[in-house]
């Protein structure tokens, strides 16, 4: 019953980004949209590729900080492997937190323990959503000025909040874990040995950063080669938080969503709709073929156990 619900939401998933990709198109002239597309050179194209390329070793990295806070170490063969194995995944599930789920499921495979898998694999996600907001709040009243949707107001005063939030809990994190994992019975006992060294924390928090440069900088060079008036800062300011809004598991891979988003929000940054769906499409099309190593990857998977399991 369980498994039979996952494969009909998997399948609803991708009737909803039909749909919602359907209903954009219908809204715009497909002749200004294919004219637009027509000014994207090759070298546009490779070099917004190459980016999501080169940002996966930063991430890498930012794995190997995370898997140092809970007191273990992840070789970077290892983590570039299942890295991009949870890339391809990102591309074949609903979010990319089912990227996660495949991480965390194979470094237990390899035989690290649960609380250790989870553990590190969701620091890293937490660290890559701190470095995230700390940026929105802190980039966000450069380009306020330039922007047309006083929502965008709301959003950073909650993610201030947010921000102040996870600073608070990390600061009083000898106080905390002692009751969480008191309540836990045991089932969280990695937070026993949850250190943040300062090498590593540097570490982290830098890689997360420049990740999420590295996708305002894909985007960046792609409305470049479109064509498209996109100052660099507004790019580096607002992309990542709009790549962050995709992840909610309604849509297969972002598809609609992403693109609903930005036809919805850059028309108030002066870009048109037809601009902001093309520019959408280009960067979903470069986040899949930048995932398709991971093809390869699992072809020459770590261990035989590891692609038997995900596969059943």
């Amino acid at each position: 019953m369980k498994d039979s619900w996952k494969s009909h939401k998997h399948w609803l998933n991708v009737v909803l980004s039909i749909s919602c990709l359907a209903w954009l198109s219908s809204q715009m002239q497909w002749s200004q949209v294919k004219a637009i597309w027509s000014t994207l050179s090759w070298w546009h194209f490779s070099a917004a590729l190459s980016v999501p390329l080169f940002m996966s070793i930063v991430h890498v990295w930012r794995w190997q900080a995370a898997t140092a806070f809970v007191g273990e170490t992840i070789t970077f063969n290892l983590g570039f492997r299942l890295v991009y194995i949870g890339y391809l995944f990102n591309q074949l599930l609903p979010s990319s937190f089912g990227g996660d789920v495949i991480r965390t499921w194979a470094m237990r495979k390899e035989g690290y323990t649960w609380p250790v898998s989870l553990g590190s694999v969701l620091l890293d996600r937490i660290v890559g959503l701190f470095t995230l907001t700390g940026l929105y709040v802190l980039l966000y009243p450069l380009i306020r000025h330039w922007l047309l949707l006083s929502a965008l107001d709301w959003v950073w005063g909650v993610l201030a909040l947010s921000w102040l939030g996870l600073i608070t809990v990390v600061m009083t994190r000898s106080w905390w874990r002692k009751w969480v994992t008191g309540i836990a019975q045991g089932r969280l006992d990695w937070l026993h040995k949850l250190e943040l060294p300062g090498t590593q924390l540097f570490l982290a928090l830098t890689c997360g950063c420049v990740v999420h440069f590295g996708i305002g900088l894909s985007f960046y060079i792609l409305a470049s080669g479109l064509s498209i008036p996109l100052p660099l800062i507004t790019a580096l300011v607002l992309f990542p938080l709009i790549n962050l809004i995709t992840m909610v598991p309604l849509s297969f891979a972002g598809w609609g969503v992403r693109e609903g988003v930005m036809m919805f929000a850059l028309p108030h940054i002066g870009i048109l709709p037809e601009q902001a769906f093309a520019l959408s499409v280009s960067y979903g099309v470069v986040l899949t073929i930048s995932a398709l190593p991971g093809v390869l990857v699992w072809w020459f998977a770590p261990t035989e156990r590891l692609k038997t399991k995900i596969s059943s």
